[in-house]
């Protein structure tokens, strides 16, 4: 009989009677006790103790929870009435539904679909249900379905579109955020398909994102600062002597640009005695005195010329307004006297002057120097401003006025190179960063939109926003002007960068398109990962 309940105790399983033995040949040794003989032929008799001696001496399962101790295992049957079940088994209902087997026998193979695993028989079948790792899976699908995966819960947290359960309702609106779902959604829009909605997405009330949060520009420093130095640094140094004027080139530019300003100086004194000559008096003012001073601006002034380029600026304040009769003048007696000096150069060449009235100016150039020298003519006069300002005064511009817009561009070169001088000098690497940004602006197509000024203005901009204490060295700084560029931090869509050498509010970044924005943001990156790779070599490629 099967086993069976009975007042809450378990009544162990009572086997039937042994079957007869065979018949074995006869012997005649008598040391077997358990051994009777009747005519002739042997029959073994049962134990000398009974099974109900073991049964009673067995604990009952209801206590111990085990079935250890049995003489015989029981069937599935058994298990099944001792778990409460009438002749079938099922241990949750819902979840990893099992096959369901009647007592008769005849079914030989059991399949646990919890563990995946197939049992030969009752024994072998109930065995693996009574073991540790079939219970310990068993119990974790429960408490999953009854915690983590009830309906209740999820429906209000769940995104149809992208088939997606959030287990919170700040997961669920950082999902809806999110570039996944919003892709989702652009391609339903753009099949013209439909958008599920439900009321369980529509009941949670949207998260106050905002917009997005720009990076301070100072975060641009971090990692940046390295005392010992690095490989990345040797490389920026090594590209800066392959990108620079060597000294036999700065000392040819130098000889030329002191033989133009001496020039000027003899020029200038010429024109003053010939003015006090035509003048009534006889006497001449210092202040009224048409070539007042002459100043070095741009690259050359900051020694920021590189081997590919061909041109250096010089600029002549003037007392009043240049004109072509001027300039004419001028040019004319320059190029008088700049022969006497060309025995003082260290290079012989042929020097030749040729004017030039769109710049304002006249050129200079020198044979075996690949580069020439252009002189401006200007006058603060020419500065205009509205007449609420205090510093207007009316002029006449005369019919035969040097061109204005040359003339107010050298008054800016003449500010930008004050700005240069004040601000940007007392940053150790400055003046390598610039010259490293101008190299990729010359050689890589995304980098062109920066001009000179620009450039100088971004690089200051990066510079005067390191709040620590150490500077960093240059491939730190170079790093960080890249991070920043990166981040879109500066150059970002709508973004201005002022240029403080003008009174009135003037964004240096207005001509440059969102697209070529974008394609400095992508070359900053590239850039960015070849820093943190320690492969500057490639940025040079």
């Amino acid at each position: 009989m099967n086993p069976t309940y009975q007042g809450g105790n378990y009544l162990p399983y009572q086997p039937p009677p042994p079957p007869p033995q065979p018949p074995l040949p006869a012997t005649n040794s008598t040391s077997n006790t358990n051994a009777t003989t009747t005519n002739q032929s042997t029959y073994y008799t049962s134990p000398t103790t009974s099974y109900q001696y073991y049964n009673n001496a067995l604990p009952s399962i209801s206590d111990t929870g085990s079935t250890q101790g049995i003489s015989q295992e029981p069937t599935l049957a058994d298990y099944n009435a001792y778990q409460g079940y009438d002749g079938y088994y099922d241990y949750y209902e819902g979840y990893g539904e099992e096959e369901y087997y009647e007592d008769d026998g005849k079914q030989k193979h059991y399949h646990c679909e919890i563990c995946n695993v197939m049992c030969s028989g009752y024994d072998n079948y109930f065995a693996h249900l009574s073991g540790k790792i079939h219970k310990r899976k068993q119990a974790v699908l429960i408490e999953a379905a009854q915690n983590k995966f009830n309906t209740n819960n999820r429906n209000a947290f769940r995104c149809v579109i992208c088939n997606v359960d959030c287990s919170s309702e700040e997961i669920y609106q950082t999902h809806v955020n999110g570039q996944k779902h919003q892709k989702v959604i652009k391609g339903l829009i753009r099949e013209n398909k439909p958008i599920p909605v439900v009321e369980g997405i529509q009941s949670v009330p949207p998260k106050n994102v905002g917009p997005k949060k720009r990076k301070d520009i100072s975060e641009v420093f971090v990692d940046t600062v390295n005392p010992f130095g690095s490989e990345n640094d040797e490389h920026m140094v090594e590209k800066l002597d392959q990108i620079s004027l060597n000294k036999v080139q700065k000392n040819s530019i130098e000889q030329l640009v002191l033989l133009i300003e001496d020039t000027l100086f003899n020029v200038s004194r010429i024109i003053e005695e010939q003015h006090v000559a035509n003048s009534v008096s006889g006497t001449t003012n210092s202040s009224n005195r048409l070539l007042r001073g002459i100043m070095r601006t741009g690259l050359l002034a900051n020694d920021l010329l590189l081997k590919n380029d061909r041109r250096a600026h010089l600029i002549v304040l003037c007392s009043s307004i240049p004109t072509t009769d001027m300039l004419s003048q001028v040019t004319e007696l320059f190029t008088h006297y700049v022969k006497k000096g060309e025995q003082t150069l260290t290079h012989k060449g042929k020097i030749s002057v040729e004017e030039n009235v769109r710049e304002a100016g006249f050129s200079v150039s020198q044979a075996g120097i690949p580069m020439y020298i252009c002189v401006s003519f200007t006058c603060s006069v020419i500065r205009q401003w509205s007449p609420g300002d205090l510093n207007y005064y009316s002029y006449n511009i005369p019919q035969n006025a040097l061109p204005q817009d040359a003339c107010l561009q050298a008054l800016a070169e003449m500010r930008r190179t004050k700005f240069y001088q004040v601000k940007c000098a007392q940053y150790e690497w400055m003046t390598g960063v610039v010259k490293i940004v101008r190299e990729f602006s010359n050689r890589i197509p995304a980098w062109s939109p920066l001009s000179d000024w620009v450039i100088i203005l971004i690089v200051e901009k990066v510079f005067s926003s390191n709040t620590s204490e150490q500077q960093p060295g240059p491939s730190g700084a170079l790093k960080a002007l890249f991070k920043a560029i990166s981040e879109e931090i500066i150059l970002s869509p709508g973004s201005q960068l002022l240029d403080p050498c003008e009174k009135l509010p003037t964004d240096v970044l207005a001509s440059i398109t969102p697209l070529e924005r974008q394609q400095l943001f992508a070359s900053a990156r590239y850039s960015l990962r070849q820093i943190n790779g320690n492969k500057m070599a490639n940025c040079w490629r």
